[in-house]
């Protein structure tokens, strides 16, 4: 679970992805699917973003996270993290927080560079403004 938020009760909403797979050279998004009413009432927002290396050597897998303030002209908000670097590492684990902008949605990108396949789930989670 996130730290920060304890009860159900207190989630607007809580969107769960299937993974997904990146293979070789590639980038994933994952994008909310709230309502813009639900972004813009200043909510506290935490994302993970997870990898896990299946084969290959990846150079490095980085996460990032974007919000939309118009349709589709995306702005990143939080600075790469990364999550697989240079093979030495199996599985990373990022996790994005704040507090949400007037935005229509959000969404966390995934980047891989290397020859590799990397399987990648990512949860997030909208709390009620109090």
């Amino acid at each position: 679970m996130i730290l920060g938020i304890t009860s159900q009760a207190q989630i607007r909403e809580d969107i769960t992805f299937t993974s997904d797979t990146l293979t070789n050279a590639e980038t994933i998004y994952f994008t909310s699917s709230g309502t813009t009413d639900d972004v813009k009432k200043n909510s506290t927002y935490a994302w993970q973003v997870k990898a896990d290396s299946l084969t290959g050597t990846q150079t490095s897998v980085i996460a990032f996270l974007q919000h939309s303030v118009l349709d589709d002209q995306w702005v990143t908000i939080s600075t790469a993290d990364t999550l697989i670097n240079s093979g030495n590492t199996a599985s990373g684990t990022a996790i994005f927080t704040g507090t949400s902008t007037p935005a229509v949605a959000y969404r966390v990108g995934v980047v891989q560079v290397g020859t590799a396949t990397t399987r990648v789930t990512s949860r997030a989670y909208f709390k009620k403004p109090e």
